[in-house]
């Protein structure tokens, strides 16, 4: 991957801009920055993209149609994805970055989206970290 510096919040922006437009039978998007203006990076922005897309989009896909996908930039330079979504078992979230590897959904999906998400954070030296459920 290219280690170009680039604004990671830029990228997140058009990413819930974009995906806010699309319909998903009423889910959506809340971002909150908390006043974070710019959060600078060295790594891949396209690969970033891929990476905060399939969070998201995984999120959107599996969380219930009522309760918004919620963003949370915090001022160390993580990003959290949270949906409200029933609880996954221990050994079913550790096996949910594996390729093809599904969380028991019927929802449409390959289940390459978090592996996708995992192996391009690997390789930039950043941490993906699944929770279930929410502290």
């Amino acid at each position: 991957f290219r280690r170009d510096r680039f604004d990671l919040l830029a990228v997140l922006y058009v990413l819930v801009d974009d995906l806010g437009h699309l319909p998903r039978d009423g889910r959506s998007i809340n971002l909150k920055a908390k006043g974070i203006g710019h959060i600078f990076v060295y790594g891949d922005m396209d690969a970033t993209g891929i990476l905060l897309r399939n969070l998201l989009e995984n999120a959107l896909l599996h969380g219930t149609s009522d309760m918004p996908v919620k963003v949370e930039v915090k001022p160390e330079g993580c990003i959290d994805v949270i949906n409200d979504c029933p609880a996954l078992a221990p050994d079913t979230l550790a096996q949910l970055t594996s390729p093809f590897v599904r969380g028991g959904s019927s929802r449409n999906g390959s289940g390459l989206g978090l592996a996708i998400a995992s192996n391009i954070a690997r390789q930039m030296d950043a941490r993906l970290q699944l929770q279930s459920p929410l502290t």
